[in-house]
């Protein structure tokens, strides 16, 4: 008799089995409570002070301070160190998978829906339910299996407060499937290089760090573009830059269509830019249909990882919806600093469909990864152990989903401002984020309907990408209030 180890189909049925256990209901650890809440925004850097700042109660619809929507599943989380419980019937379905050889998890898609806000003091408790186990697939990491949870969240009064559905991937590491390339791994033909000067290479390193710098002469003051040794006005040889504020107009531009260069593609448009400061950039245009492209639309600078040594500055129809979250996000950490002024919020009549949300971009530096995962009480070693990580199949630690969760959230967020409600937030995971990355976020507005209540529901398109592809895609949900409302 073979064991269901040398038996993998005995094995699959009974892990199949598993499909509609459900456990008990386990109570968090803590109840909802400001010092957790602080490291969270601190992590995510989300500065909306609905989360951190009771003094604006008042004047927004929350009538107390509330926890961030994003942040449901860190209540719940068992901590570091702690063993889950015997009858977790997901705790169960990971144990069996790792003896059957599965032993390697990435999470791929999380969807949240929140019935009501959460608020200091409420005790949150969580039960688990196996929805489905798929057969075994030949996946880009190794054969695995998906699991798909369910998970019902609930006061301390036993009233339903969120609710979550949740797939992972679970893989043998080590035994690669039919496409044994990571998406976004395979060879690719890179952009061609700058020619860096002494006088130009200032250029390319602020684009690395999402900064986009000018020129000036240091005798006479004017900017000039592109980079020269000398002031085509004065003469003078000194010079130092100035950061650009990125906004400008389109003064001219073309279609490429031929010859097609690798990794180019026919359509691409290349822009000739006034920035408000006075200078014209060429620059490739992104995020516009060749057809709505025209002379004289504002456009906003935005910065295109080409790959993970080439940063580019790029440009793009300026956000309809820009950044109202405006504060330090060191000051999210003390109580009572922060955003001295209530942000704007954006009223029903401000949004249309189509509308752009500003971008969001988030350096995948090694603490950032490692300290949002802390920040989450995820406390998977994949997320913050390189060797461990490597050895379960991953070339490096990675954002985990709660991370990504949260980022999604902030971006609405600061887009909408601090009385907008989420309601639902769905999203799939594809490309890893890996630490010297730069996860990528934009939005946009795809439907708006009028809300029981007067205000507006909102359905906000996502999507996330880093220098191997697509990391982030999905929707999100949310409610704008009519005027006097409170939740």
């Amino acid at each position: 008799m073979k064991s269901n180890l040398e038996n993998p189909a005995a094995g699959l049925t009974e892990l199949q089995a598993m499909v509609g256990r459900e456990g008990p209901s386990f109570e968090g650890p803590d109840p909802v409570n400001t010092a957790m809440i602080r490291h969270w925004c601190a992590a995510i850097g989300d500065r909306n002070p609905a989360y951190t700042q009771p003094r604006h109660d008042a004047r927004t619809q929350w009538q107390g301070v509330i926890a961030p929507p994003a942040m449901l599943q860190a209540w719940v989380m068992p901590g570091f160190g702690v063993p889950p419980a015997d009858n977790d019937p997901i705790a169960q379905f990971h144990k069996r998978s790792a003896e059957l050889g599965y032993s390697s998890i990435v999470a791929t898609n999380c969807e949240q829906e929140y019935l009501r806000p959460l608020r200091l003091g409420d005790r949150v408790s969580v039960r688990k339910r196996i929805e489905a186990v798929s057969d075994e697939k030949r996946t880009a990491l190794g054969a695995g299996i998906f699991l798909t949870s369910r998970f019902t969240f609930t006061d301390g009064d036993g009233h339903e407060v969120a609710r979550m559905l949740h797939r992972v991937l679970k893989f043998k590491p080590g035994q690669p499937g039919a496409s044994a390339a990571v998406p976004g791994d395979a060879p690719t033909a890179l952009r061609p290089r700058p020619n860096l000067t002494h006088d130009n290479a200032f250029y390319f390193e602020a684009a690395r760090e999402r900064r986009l710098l000018i020129q000036r002469c240091t005798g006479c003051a004017r900017l000039r573009h592109p980079p020269t040794a000398a002031c085509a006005h004065c003469g003078a040889l000194g010079w130092d830059t100035v950061q650009s504020r990125g906004l400008g107009t389109l003064f001219s531009y073309t279609v490429i269509d031929a010859p097609v260069v690798p990794p180019f593609k026919p359509g691409h448009v290349v822009g000739l830019v006034e920035l408000e400061e006075g200078v014209r950039v060429v620059a490739e245009l992104v995020d516009v249909a060749r057809d709505e492209v025209a002379i004289g639309m504002p456009l906003e600078v935005a910065f295109l990882q080409c790959d993970p040594q080439l940063v580019l500055p790029v440009f793009r129809p300026r956000a309809d919806l820009p950044v109202v979250m405006i504060g330090s996000e060191r000051a999210i950490a003390f109580p009572g600093a922060g955003v001295q002024a209530l942000p704007r919020t954006v009223t029903p009549d401000d949004v249309r469909v189509g509308a752009r949300l500003a971008r969001l971009e988030v350096p995948m530096t090694r603490s950032y990864i490692v300290a949002s995962a802390m920040a989450t009480r995820d406390y998977q070693d994949v997320h913050h152990d390189p060797d461990l990580a490597r050895a379960r199949g991953s070339q490096d630690v990675f954002l985990n989903i709660l991370t990504t969760n949260g980022l999604v959230g902030r971006q609405v967020t600061d887009a909408f401002g601090p009385n907008a409600q989420l309601r639902k937030l769905a999203i799939k995971l594809g490309a890893t984020a890996y630490p010297g990355d730069t996860l990528v976020i934009d939005g946009q507005v795809i439907e708006k309907q009028a809300a029981p209540s007067g205000g507006v529901d909102v359905k906000v398109r996502i999507r996330g990408t880093v220098s191997r592809g697509e990391h982030v895609s999905g929707q999100v949900w949310l409610r704008l209030p009519a005027a006097g409302e409170t939740a």
